[in-house]
């Protein structure tokens, strides 16, 4: 089930609990309004943060997460280069690490012999154990290993072995050691535009804005670079609604409509509408985006959905 889809199964009354560890959904998901009403009919909601998200408002107990920095682990980067992370600071108060709560947790509910580690290296010696004879094979990789070799490759199933920087150079991982090509038959989006819905809103990020904002949003000097997000439009369609020095944007799609300021640009296709999704509550463009889901991957279609767009009676004074 993908993370959507739970919060589907928390409407239809199926999910009863939930511990939320490090995400904002509300601000995050698409059609945000329904995953708030969603996750107000949980029996109990647990949210694990360092701040008081737009999700976290939402929770019957809120408990002080840790930061990068001040947890041990390992990263593996998208080459599949295994990095050791050393903890920089310890955690402040009563904010306790990810797996010391999961541990706990399970103590808790009588399950604590199979969750009794001594220290985060320990989770990933379990890691390299389970991932062994896998297609990401973690076997023959330590800490100790990842901190004398600046980092490994993986697939690497034994100590000795140096890992491997590049998956195939001679030969693809088929019988015949062929790379197999599928074509792809382009299909409609899920909502394409009508006549009520004449223009394409599409979502993205800022350079100054990190995921739901929840800490960008507390930095003082990247908000007053980005303080609200604001709509990029063509000049095309600027002129085609009226759109005037000082007017804001009013954006409707089928499950909601917000105003927002605007630029005019002709970086972006003239009936498209482009909005950061860095923002909560009433500046949430994900409270417009479509939820439904791609067949294959059951990731949702954020990045297309049917709108109108209209000079908003709101404008700046």
């Amino acid at each position: 089930m993908s993370a959507y889809e739970m919060l589907q199964k928390i409407d239809e009354g199926e999910i009863k609990a939930m511990i939320v560890l490090g995400s904002n959904p509300v601000v995050s998901s698409p059609n945000a309004s329904f995953v708030e009403r969603a996750l107000r009919k949980l029996e109990l909601l647990v949210v694990v943060d360092l701040f008081e998200t737009e999700t976290a408002k939402l929770a019957h107990w809120l408990l002080p997460g840790s930061s990068f920095l001040e947890g041990e682990g390992t990263l593996t980067n998208v080459e599949g280069r295994v990095f050791h992370r050393a903890r920089a600071l310890p955690t402040p108060g009563e904010a306790r690490l990810d797996y010391e709560l999961i541990c706990e947790l399970a103590e808790a509910l009588g399950r604590g012999e199979h969750f009794r580690y001594g220290g985060i290296e320990d989770v990933f010696n379990e890691l390299a154990r389970a991932s062994a004879g896998g297609k990401a094979d973690y076997g023959g990789i330590t800490y100790e290993r990842l901190k004398r070799e600046q980092g490994v490759f993986w697939p690497c199933p034994a100590p000795d072995h140096p890992g491997k920087p590049r998956m195939f150079t001679k030969r693809f991982a088929h019988p015949d050691g062929k790379a197999k090509l599928s074509g792809i038959t382009p299909k409609l989006p899920a909502e394409p535009i009508d006549a009520d819905y004449p223009y394409i809103l599409t979502t993205g990020r800022l350079g100054n804005h990190y995921l739901s904002g929840v800490q960008t949003r507390r930095t003082p000097g990247l908000m007053k670079k980005a303080p609200e997000p604001v709509a990029e439009i063509h000049p095309w369609l600027a002129k085609r609604i009226g759109l005037g020095v000082g007017d804001r944007v009013r954006i409707t799609s089928r499950r909601g409509s917000l105003v927002f300021a605007v630029k005019v640009t002709e970086g972006i296709q003239p009936r498209t509408v482009f909005v950061p999704f860095h923002w909560g509550e009433e500046l949430s463009v994900n409270k417009l985006t479509n939820d439904a889901l791609d067949p294959t991957s059951r990731m949702p279609e954020f990045k297309l959905c049917a709108v109108r767009v209209e000079r908003a009676a709101e404008s700046f004074s």
